[in-house]
């Protein structure tokens, strides 16, 4: 089995169970998101690096494909699909930052709550204080 794991306008990186060795000519079926007139078009390329990795489960092959020569429209649909991706995955690592920055601003908000309930206390007892003291003192408040 062979994966896209990345897709550019001029490389391809594929993880596969078996190696792929260098000189190799591929031909690479791209499908397209559902909803596109065009399911899938065809890249071929040539390998130009394969290395075994390993996970502490499996391990397999890392190969990268330099694209070869693709007609001008399938290039366009290539530069096209590669900008959706990219775009994909940014708003992927935003919705993600977004969730973030948003429970950033909820426990800000709650060490917000508790500040001003302290402050609302400290008054409270600082009112108290200048009262005994303004008792005590007849009209006349000092403060050290």
């Amino acid at each position: 089995m062979t994966e896209t794991i990345r897709l550019a306008e001029d490389v391809v990186t594929l993880r596969s169970d078996r190696p792929k060795y260098m000189g190799t000519k591929v031909d690479l079926e791209v499908e397209l998101p559902k909803g596109i007139l065009l399911q899938s078009f065809t890249i071929n390329g040539t390998i130009t690096s394969c290395k075994y990795v390993s996970d502490n489960r499996t391990g397999s092959y890392i190969s990268e494909m330099k694209i070869g020569d693709i007609s001008p429209t399938n290039r366009k649909i290539l530069k096209a699909y590669v900008d959706f991706l990219e775009r994909k995955e940014m708003l992927k690592r935003l919705k993600m930052d977004l969730k973030v920055l948003q429970e950033a601003f909820s426990h800000f908000g709650e060490r917000l709550g508790q500040l001003r309930a302290t402050w609302e206390l400290m008054r409270s007892e600082l009112e108290g204080i200048l009262e005994l003291l303004r008792r005590d003192s007849g009209s006349k408040i000092t403060i050290h």
